[in-house]
């Protein structure tokens, strides 16, 4: 196992050593907002840790990585265009997303939601600032009005 807060190396030590295990939590020091182009990061399916606390980091996606327990997201940018769609954390029992930047197709977020629900031992969810709710509320009442049906 190892302990490290850098980016580039944590990326590294999964992309050449992915039996190692991260201990403790990885929390990157060189979280900025804006966030800078340099700060990204991969994580692969592989990854080795228990712990993830992101600050202003780019990221394509949220894999499913099944050691998981706590994921806390501040100032990520989610970078591909379906960045929920293997998210599975069965694990999980703290998720929060405060301030991210993604997908701005509400239904997007659908993966997340499911993904979230399979966690059994979820006991913290925090969701600020995370557009899918309102977003899913609309195209109700939008499909609604398109049919012809009435909400009551």
């Amino acid at each position: 196992g190892v302990e490290t807060s850098h980016l580039e190396l944590v990326e590294a030590i999964w992309n050449y050593m992915p039996e190692v295990h991260i201990l403790g939590k990885f929390r990157n020091r060189n979280g900025a907002f804006p966030i800078p182009s340099e700060n990204k990061l991969t994580i692969p399916v592989t990854a080795k840790l228990q712990t993830l606390h992101l600050v202003g980091v780019n990221i394509p996606e949220i894999p499913c990585v099944s050691m998981l327990r706590h994921l806390y997201l501040k100032w990520v940018r989610l970078t591909k265009p379906q960045p929920f769609k293997d998210f599975l954390c069965v694990n999980l029992r703290s998720f929060v997303m405060r301030n991210c930047a993604g997908p701005t197709n509400s239904l997007k977020y659908v993966p997340l939601v499911t993904g979230l629900a399979s966690a059994r031992n979820l006991e913290q969810l925090e969701l600020v600032r995370v557009p899918f709710l309102g977003g899913l509320i609309q195209h109700v009442v939008e499909d609604s009005w398109r049919s012809g049906e009435r909400l009551q």
